[in-house]
């Protein structure tokens, strides 16, 4: 590059402007780079007798020389024209942070990022690229470990009036209420975005990234669940009921010791021993959200069993609340095109064999009358 002919004022006052520069905003990130990288290719730190730009900016501004690299590396990756002072429009938004942490991306997972990740998720996508999973696992079995973790979620899903009427925003929402969340397990890392832009996934060792729409992804969840969907049941009945821990305690005329919980292998389960020991069995805990949530009260596991024991005690006489009943027409009539094709999906799954009813308008007309309830099952006669 041709040598910069400058003038001491010049000098002056472009030394002055790299000052300013590094006590504004975030956004300054890429002008003060384009700042340094003049110096640096002009060589006009040789003006005030240093040897190398290193060497200028340590004495000036008091910059490390991986911060100096930092800066003009930033503009080369990021700046429009690949040299000049404006951040290119595709990463506006993001902090220098993410910037930074940008740089050792490759194009395409650079694609990955928006304005709503974070500087953690990036390291995780790095860490995901370099490190060997030890699960050979496919899609499918991802998305079950995903809702293995997220028990809540699960129920919540098949709970919600948006998987009987199919609203789409109020799914995604359910799954992603922040717009920004990212999963890794064994061979893939997923992305989860807003509705539009959907779900984006790498796969261990493979350079492109994979696009998958919530629609497709709700139809997998369907395709995994169909035989176990019953409301605030669905993770129990998938995945069975939570681990029961137990709690041993041993008590003698001046101390009392906790022994640590032990684990009792479902097949042979010990015999109880009268060794003076009381033995008392905790309530199951239910598995909790990833995100760090706590909460608080009675799980549904225990009001049950309240229940139950009021019951047989002779305690309560309130009869069980009938569900709304109305006719499959009418409960079709209430879905949207989606949740109509996810019910219909699901019953044929179900009833495979009496799919001739379709090319039988008596059999369809009767098929449509039958009384179901609020989440489209048949209500018994």
């Amino acid at each position: 590059m041709e040598y910069v002919q400058m003038t001491l004022d010049d000098w002056l006052r472009e030394k002055e402007a790299l000052r300013q520069e590094l006590n504004s905003a975030v956004g300054a990130f890429v002008r003060i780079g384009y700042r340094l990288r003049k110096i640096r290719d002009g060589k006009l730190y040789e003006r005030d007798g240093y040897k190398s730009l290193g060497e200028f900016a340590k004495a000036e501004y008091g910059l490390e020389k991986s911060t100096t690299s930092t800066f003009i590396a930033i503009n080369e990756e990021f700046s429009k024209d690949g040299y000049s002072m404006e951040l290119q429009e595709r990463y506006q938004g993001l902090g220098s942070s993410v910037l930074a942490e940008m740089l050792k991306l490759s194009q395409e997972d650079r694609e990955l990022v928006t304005m709503d990740t974070t500087r953690a998720q990036i390291r995780e996508l790095k860490q995901f690229e370099k490190q060997e999973p030890q699960e050979n696992n496919d899609l499918k079995g991802v998305v079950i470990e995903f809702f293995r973790e997220r028990p809540k979620l699960l129920n919540d899903f098949y709970l919600s009036e948006g998987y009987v009427t199919g609203d789409m925003e109020e799914l995604v929402d359910l799954i992603n209420p922040s717009g920004n969340l990212s999963y890794r397990r064994g061979r893939y890392m997923l992305f989860f975005y807003g509705l539009e832009q959907g779900i984006k996934y790498k796969i261990f060792g493979e350079t492109q990234t994979h696009q998958m729409t919530y629609t497709e992804f709700f139809a997998l969840m369907q395709e995994i669940y169909a035989d176990a969907i019953s409301g605030s049941r669905t993770h129990e009945a998938y995945y069975g009921a939570p681990e029961v821990k137990t709690v041993t305690r041993e008590t003698s005329a001046t101390t009392t010791t906790v022994t640590p919980p032990q684990k009792v292998p479902p097949a042979e389960p010990e015999k109880p021993v009268n060794t003076g020991k009381d033995t008392r069995m905790e309530e199951p805990e239910e598995p909790q959200e990833p995100s760090g949530e706590t909460t608080t009260g009675k799980t549904e596991a225990m009001e049950e069993s309240e229940e139950e024991n009021t019951e047989e005690k002779g305690t309560s006489s309130i009869p069980p609340i009938n569900p709304p009943m109305q006719t499959r027409k009418e409960f079709l009539e209430g879905c949207t095109a989606w949740g109509a094709a996810l019910y219909l999906s699901g019953w044929y799954k179900e009833n495979s064999e009496a799919g001739g009813i379709l090319g039988d308008a008596n059999r369809l007309e009767a098929w449509l009358k039958l009384l179901v309830d609020d989440k489209g099952k048949e209500l018994e006669a």
